[in-house]
């Protein structure tokens, strides 16, 4: 049930700018209480005049989180009751509630602000941001980035979507901290003033279509990051991504291309496994093909996107290259588990959306891979990847919600397709149709909902499949 507003009274604006005193006068609504929600009202806990917090889960549903919200100060409101509220001056919201919930619409057509927990941030954080989004490669950016902006820099903190919301990472903050933060079209899509001093942009491909009513939403969604761009700031966008490249348009800062097919006019190219980075007709070498130790030709492109940010923000190039040859790459990204009787098992659970799993086949000689996928049913168009998965696939094993229907497209294409109802279940079917030098991927092409609670439970619940196989092989004998 949608609740309007309190009636009554004009809600007062929030400045442009916050600081302390003027939180001090305010109400606060918080809207979504899970980890952002929390590390928000923490955030606020005797900072303003009255903090208050709703979730639409109801507060029998969530003990334990109501329970920390209150010894923080703030109160709980079901979302029914909203209406018997005094006035608020914001709205803060989590990336888990939609900005089309009928009770934000109703704030904000009361001209209550509604702001994203990132923007909350913004506006009380000092140092310098750089800001990644995308919708495949943004996790592993961020970490790459955050490794090379620490071999130059003292106070360093990654946060966002990559893990510990940026509001937990305010407090302490100064002229010298760098923010290295990755943000989702989510977060994004409620943010006004957000200004980093370096934003990147890796890809838009289709996903969250239940949450962005149209493809066009989703890239200004994106596009986000660099709208309060200016003089001084540093724009660093996939110039092999139409998409992408059209944010170029109207920037007001300054635009860094980066690129696997072409040599942009400034900013880095990928040739041969290495990276250059420059402008014109001087071009330094940044890194060997040796330097990238992540899997795929997606990650060298990845890498020299990381390289431009972290120089853009000061790093030196050498500094930013041994960087790059020490990092190892994230867990469920590519992540190499097992190797059972000459079987590759790979954990790429973290590709939530098909473009995501065809960058992660490209990886693999075509052929030899036994490919896991399936999961919650965003309704996406799956098939470049049932195309993808026929040229390169020897088996295609299915398992979650959207299992028939995701099947139905991998068969018309000409996949060998297997059904299955578990992950263990899974996992037994790949190593029955794997031959010895193939790799079983886990690449699931979309979210995790349907059985698991976040995409590390299920890559956590591949893993333990793959090493149960590996005692019962080593026990047999």
């Amino acid at each position: 049930m949608s609740a309007a507003p309190p009636a009554g009274g004009e809600e007062k604006r929030m400045s442009d700018r916050l600081d302390g005193s003027a939180l001090k006068e305010a109400r606060v609504l918080v809207a979504g209480l899970g980890v952002t929600g929390l590390a928000v009202v923490k955030f606020l806990e005797g900072k303003t005049r009255e903090t208050f917090v709703t979730d639409t889960r109801g507060a029998e549903r969530m003990e334990a989180a109501v329970a920390a919200a209150r010894s923080a100060g703030a109160e709980f409101v079901p979302v029914e009751t909203l209406g018997a509220l005094p006035p608020v001056s914001l709205v803060v919201i989590s990336p888990g509630v939609p900005s089309s919930a009928g009770f934000i619409a109703g704030f904000r057509e009361r001209g209550v602000e509604v702001a994203a927990e990132i923007e909350l941030a913004w506006r009380f954080l000092r140092g310098t941001v750089i800001a990644i989004t995308g919708t495949n490669g943004k996790t592993t950016v961020t970490a790459l980035v955050g490794a090379i902006v620490k071999t130059s820099f003292e106070d360093i903190r990654v946060a966002g979507n990559i893990g510990d919301p940026l509001i937990g990472a305010v407090e302490g903050s100064a002229d010298d901290t760098v923010f290295v933060v990755e943000a989702s079209s989510y977060q994004l899509e409620e943010t006004a003033r957000f200004r980093p001093r370096v934003a990147v942009v890796l890809n838009v491909a289709q996903d969250h279509v239940g949450r962005h009513p149209t493809p066009e939403a989703y890239a200004s969604a994106k596009a986000r990051i660099a709208g309060n761009q200016g003089r001084g700031d540093r724009l660093v966008l996939n110039y092999d991504d139409p998409v992408v490249r059209e944010m170029s348009r109207g920037a007001r800062s300054k635009v860094l291309y980066f690129s696997a097919e072409e040599r942009p006019a400034r900013g880095a190219f990928v040739e041969g496994g290495g990276v250059f980075v420059g402008e014109g007709r001087r071009w330094r070498r940044a890194l060997d093909a040796g330097d990238v130790r992540l899997p795929g030709a997606h990650n060298a492109l990845n890498a020299a996107a990381s390289v431009l940010a972290a120089c853009s923000a000061g790093v030196p190039l050498e500094a930013a290259r041994r960087a790059v040859a020490g990092f190892g790459g994230l867990e469920h990204r590519l992540e190499k588990t097992a190797e059972i009787d000459g079987v590759t098992y790979v954990n790429d659970s973290k590709a939530t959306n098909p473009a995501a799993a065809v960058a992660a086949m490209k990886t693999f000689p075509p052929g030899r891979i036994v490919l896991i996928i399936g999961g919650d049913d965003k309704g996406l168009d799956c098939s470049q990847l049932a195309a993808e998965a026929a040229r390169r696939t020897r088996r295609v094993v299915l398992l979650g919600a959207a299992l028939e229907r995701v099947a139905a497209q991998m068969e018309r294409a000409g996949c060998a397709v297997s059904r299955t109802a578990a992950m263990t279940e899974a996992v037994a079917e790949s190593a029955a149709r794997a031959l010895a030098g193939d790799v079983v991927l886990l690449s699931p092409a979309s979210s995790s909902f349907d059985m698991f609670k976040n995409f590390e439970e299920r890559g956590a619940a591949f893993k333990n499949a793959v090493k149960t196989l590996s005692e019962k092989k080593k026990k047999a004998g």
